[in-house]
């Protein structure tokens, strides 16, 4: 970890107003809303769509096909550097774009949420414990394996064993017993009614397949070589560089995908990608910052711009004595202004969270979150303190540009409240051991909760959750998310839901900041670029479309 030794003053109100005042004077010129509204900032949408560009099912844009040509290579810049491609590892952003061209999903999200067949050709259950689950004939992985139900059983298995790194682990042994009455069909029973079970291989490691045969061969080393059953197989991999993947030339879809390879590049800071889309090294890249919407047109790329569903927040370990304290969570909350944060980092062309759901997430209601409060922070801040003393808190941050900016804005606002910071900065699977350990007090995090919201709660939120890096517990959350879970009526599920928004606010394990925006800086000579779709990574496409001009 890089350690950034810069601890904040204590700031003054007036301080701290001069901030946000030079923020809200940019929020303006920006034509941002009023504070605390949670609305989208007026020129948020970008320009008018390039020729050419058209509307994905999820409401991003991407480039028509039009009529492909087969072969090329297209070079596409990750913000992260990977170090396996194995699928029993957590799934981050950088890992999950270039593992979805590996291993296919089983299933996946619609446009409305829904869990609908990619790989499989369906997940069924009339009692919400026992799930069937058909597989096509005739596929076959990279290595000349089957795809079969022993494959997928064998696959799920190793992610629910002791020591796996998936996130879906904990999920994954709530699975009682897996059988195969034959080669296209998987009979799952779990541990009690689980509506949203489907929903576990639609997103992260259990979509993913990997061959049992190469998993044998390889051990520990399958990371560096992975076979699965998708358009691309590994061309050669070396930890911390390239990804340099070919076309599997016997995949399930035929006539798909038409690039001959596929070339994944390190580029860790978001100005660099776009310089490098620029001059022609690379082809295309992702963005979040929405400042840089205007920079690439300008520079003459096509931007394609994406919803999203993540959004920056602050992760608090709750089994710290200092944050285990309600008051502190609810300073750390009502200390932040975060429409301030938003003009300061993000030019005010970000949404201002005013829940743990981005505003514009279909499920999303209005929760009562603390909103800014200085006054209210600084006294809850003062009662912490004549009780048990100052408090001093260390944040550990995702390397990058962004995430230092906001951590800077963040010292200076809770400096003013009476709240001193420090913090370091790690690569995401640092943070991400560190979270699963409680090995740290406060973490700056990008989580997603997908349409499929009872999930993407009880995944980082339900009490004993292998991905409740919060390390908290909260019963009456519990109580709500096993009622969702053993309803499939849709109205009934919708108000447990709202309930749930509510719930959390109450309880205040995070301190959601402003939400993620996203686009795709393209190059000229690429055709067929589809956009993104809702998943864990705002870089992910699908590349089975995408072609290059000669």
């Amino acid at each position: 970890m890089t350690r950034f030794n810069r601890p904040a003053s204590r700031l003054s109100s007036a301080s701290l107003l001069s901030v946000a005042a030079a923020a809200a004077l940019l929020l303006t010129a920006c034509g941002g809303p009023a504070p605390g509204s949670g609305a989208v900032p007026a020129d948020s949408a970008g320009a008018a769509p390039a020729a050419g560009v058209g509307t994905n099912a999820f409401g991003g844009q991407q480039l028509e096909v039009g009529t492909p040509t087969d072969g090329g290579t297209l070079r596409f810049g990750i913000s992260t550097a990977i170090e396996t491609l194995d699928n029993a590892n957590p799934i981050g952003s950088s890992i999950a774009t270039v593992t979805f061209q590996i291993y296919d999903q089983l299933l996946k999200f619609d446009a409305e949420g829904k869990v609908v067949p990619e790989l499989a050709e369906s997940m069924t259950s009339k009692d919400l414990k026992t799930w069937t689950m058909k597989l096509p004939a005739g596929v076959k992985f990279h290595d000349g394996t089957d795809f079969n139900a022993e494959a997928v059983i064998a696959n799920v298995k190793r992610i629910a064993a002791q020591g796996s790194k998936s996130l879906q682990s904990g999920d994954a042994r709530r699975i009682t017993k897996m059988e195969a009455p034959d080669a296209q069909t998987v009979v799952f029973t779990v541990d009690k009614e689980w509506a949203t079970f489907d929903a576990l291989f639609a997103t992260g490691s259990t979509a993913m397949v990997a061959s049992p045969t190469a998993v044998a061969k390889a051990g520990e080393k399958f990371g560096l070589a992975p076979v699965g059953v998708g358009p691309f197989k590994v061309a050669s991999f070396s930890p911390g560089g390239e990804v340099k993947l070919e076309k599997f030339a016997d995949y399930r879809i035929k006539g798909s995908p038409h690039l001959d390879a596929l070339t994944f590049v390190p580029a860790t800071e978001n100005a660099a990608r776009l310089s490098a889309v620029g001059t022609g090294d690379l082809d295309a890249a992702a963005t979040r910052v929405a400042a840089q919407f205007g920079e690439a047109r300008n520079a003459g790329l096509t931007v394609l711009e994406q919803p999203q569903y993540k959004a920056y927040s602050v992760l608090l370990n709750l089994s710290d004595p200092v944050l285990a304290d309600h008051r502190v969570r609810e300073a750390l909350n009502a200390g932040v202004d975060r429409n301030a944060l938003n003009a300061a980092v993000f030019g005010g062309k970000h949404q201002v969270m005013t829940g743990i759901l981005n505003p514009t997430h279909p499920a999303y209601a209005d929760s009562g979150w603390p909103a800014f409060d200085l006054e209210k922070a600084k006294a809850l801040v003062s009662a912490y303190e004549a009780e048990k003393g100052d408090i001093n808190l260390d944040f550990q941050i995702p390397q990058g540009t962004e995430w230092s900016d906001m951590t800077a804005i963040l010292q200076q606002m809770y400096a003013a409240v009476g709240i001193d910071i420090k913090y370091t900065a790690a690569t995401p699977p640092s943070l991400v051991t560190a979270g699963a350990a409680g090995d740290y007090q406060v973490q700056l995090r990008e989580p997603v909760i997908l349409p499929e919201t009872i999930g993407g709660i009880a995944t980082p939120f339900a009490t004993g959750a292998p991905s409740n890096h919060a390390h908290g517990s909260d019963p009456a959350l519990d109580a709500l998310l096993a009622k969702a879970n053993a309803t499939a009526d849709p109205a009934e599920r919708k108000a447990l839901i709202a309930d749930m928004q509510k719930e959390l606010a109450a309880w205040l394990p995070t301190v959601p900041l402003v939400s993620t925006m996203s686009g795709f800086m393209v190059g000229e000579d690429v055709q067929g670029f589809p956009g993104s779709f809702p998943n864990t990574s705002y870089e992910m496409f699908d590349a089975r479309e995408v072609w290059v001009k000669k």
